[in-house]
């Protein structure tokens, strides 16, 4: 067994968890955040982190705390679609507890690539009614390309009240769309991150991860959300905000900020400040063997869930993944898109060992052809010999995907070097590269209908 295997963190992450997850036959929850009454199976998770369990706490006990002294939930925390109501909505819910929480004259800055969450908009605009300045961005083609009443209520709802509570303009809340990347020339506004100046007892509050503020989010996506309290990444965050607001090409557009063992970087990655994607530079400094406390003798542990491969930029991922697994290291990669010349390369049976293990995470719940519910996570974990150090654990996670358009578009990605959170990261992936729900036959009457395109209802980019 591996030294640090999934089933061996710590004695609190040892006790098995009976998790409820609907059958492949029911249908996916609306815009709720209560429970569902769908048919169920039962899984048994090896881990309390694997589903999500154990995060999201901040959001059950919110009902029963005094606002100044809810603390949001730092470091990740998962949902699995396919649970019921508080397991689906675990990630969101971290975020709607902090808009309940949100003090009188602060400030909530909500960037996500898409705003259409009936809940959300509801927060939001109480939050503005009791004195909180709520600004959102949201990127145009969710307004423009598909009907978003959640968005137009949210714009409409701040303009309203503006004038209704006769605020002055520094007190004002707007909601607004970026045309392409909001900091750049080309791309799309793709970030998805949250500020929050004060919130229950705490102050300067980030989260980031890979989770919109949509329905779907929730009940068809796999996400993360992590939260990080910093004043440093949280001024750096406004920073960054800041020029989202102007909707034209920053003067630096790609920037980066550490504090402690967190650093956050913005996209679109180009200028002379970016030099390399931040994965790629890791990845050139893994060595697959000599590592302490990892795989099995000493192999370094890699998981992927990129969600899209595609592209140069995948393509360079892929190649140095092969790499990497034919010197050795423990690797498996769970995707929602991939290019078919990567996906040859990957799956290529020659070498000394082989294709590198990789599992398609997608599923067709009812049989007509459409993928239904998808990993959206955007993850990278690497556990043991990484440079000169022989016990990394490193995280890189947000809202980039390894493609092309990703690097010129807005994207925020993290990486985190904390022990707790890349184990967190590695179980989640783990266990669902282990107990992802098959797929329904496609059904006569589908057949019957001609060609079907899989992905019409996936996030391609």
């Amino acid at each position: 067994m591996r030294a640090r295997s999934i089933a061996g963190w710590s004695a609190a992450l040892l006790a098995a968890t009976i998790v409820t997850v609907p059958s492949a036959t029911a249908s996916p929850a609306g815009d709720r955040t209560t429970g569902t009454t769908a048919a169920t199976r039962t899984v048994t998770a090896r881990t309390t982190g694997a589903l999500g369990v154990g995060s999201g706490q901040a959001a059950a006990r919110s009902g029963t705390k005094k606002v100044h002294r809810f603390q949001p939930d730092y470091g990740p925390t998962f949902n699995n679609p396919l649970g019921d109501g508080p397991t689906k909505y675990r990630a969101l819910n971290v975020v709607q507890a902090a808009i309940q929480h949100a003090r009188k004259k602060s400030i909530i800055r909500i960037m996500s690539w898409n705003i259409m969450s009936r809940s959300v908009v509801t927060y939001l605009l109480r939050a503005q009614q009791r004195g909180v300045r709520v600004l959102a961005i949201m990127d145009q083609n969710n307004m423009t390309e598909v009907p978003n009443p959640s968005f137009r209520r949210l714009r409409a709802g701040l303009h309203q009240n503006n004038r209704n509570m006769k605020l002055p303009k520094r007190r004002r809340s707007h909601a607004m769309v970026c045309v392409h990347s909001c900091r750049g020339s080309r791309g799309q506004a793709h970030s998805k991150f949250f500020l929050f100046s004060h919130t229950g007892g705490a102050h300067k509050v980030v989260m980031e991860g890979s989770m919109n503020l949509t329905a779907a989010a929730s009940t068809n996506q796999w996400n993360d959300v992590y939260a990080i309290h910093s004043r440093k990444l949280y001024r750096f965050g406004r920073h960054i905000f800041g020029q989202m607001l102007r909707d034209r090409p920053a003067p630096r557009q790609y920037q980066k900020m550490r504090a402690g063992s967190v650093t956050l970087s913005f996209a679109p990655e180009r200028g002379r400040n970016f030099h390399r994607d931040p994965r790629m530079a890791l990845l050139d400094k893994v060595r697959c063997w000599g590592a302490k406390g990892a795989g099995e003798h000493g192999r370094t542990i890699i998981r992927m869930a990129p969600d899209v491969m595609r592209g140069a930029l995948g393509m360079r991922a892929a190649q140095r993944i092969r790499q990497l697994w034919q010197a050795g290291c423990d690797i498996r990669v769970g995707y929602t898109v991939l290019g078919r010349d990567i996906h040859r390369l990957l799956t290529d049976p020659s070498g000394r060992r082989g294709a590198v293990p990789i599992k398609h995470l997608v599923q067709d719940f009812n049989g007509d052809g459409e993928f239904d519910n998808y990993f959206h996570l955007k993850v990278l974990t690497i556990n043991g010999h990484l440079g000169h150090n022989r016990g990394a654990h490193v995280t890189v996670q947000g809202s980039a995907n390894l493609s092309a358009l990703a690097t010129g578009s807005d994207e925020n990605m993290g990486v985190i070097r904390r022990t707790h959170a890349t184990l967190r990261y590695q179980g989640y992936i783990e266990y669902w590269l282990n107990n992802f729900p098959k797929s329904v036959p496609m059904t006569t009457s589908a057949r019957r209908l001609g060609p079907v395109d899989p992905y019409a209802h996936v996030d391609m980019d």
